[in-house]
């Protein structure tokens, strides 16, 4: 579902269960920030495969370090330390709700 539609839909149950409008909008707000972290998050893995494409294995970990940094800012250790397990949370399918 598109983002527009998806917010519609939303705003719909949220109403029909009986959120008054401000909380309606406060929930707006936070599904709103979560989009923008999973496009970062997206855009991030994309960068990322290049960088791996690209820097030799020698500067590659300073590179993905800062690429962290960038896209992720004091989270950037966290995506970090999660990678170094295995874990790479934008290479899953995005659940709305959930992820």
């Amino acid at each position: 579902m598109a983002r527009e539609e998806r917010k519609e839909q939303l705003a719909f149950h949220r109403k029909s269960m009986g959120l008054d409008e401000a909380a309606i909008q406060r929930w707006n707000r936070l599904d709103d920030k979560r989009d923008e972290r999973w496009e970062k998050g997206l855009a991030y893995m994309k960068a990322r495969n290049q960088v791996l494409k690209k820097t030799p294995a020698a500067g590659r970990e300073l590179s993905l370090d800062q690429l962290r940094r960038d896209h992720f800012g004091p989270e950037a250790e966290t995506v970090k330390q999660e990678e170094l397990a295995g874990f790479y949370r934008f290479n899953r399918d995005r659940v709305y709700g959930k992820n």
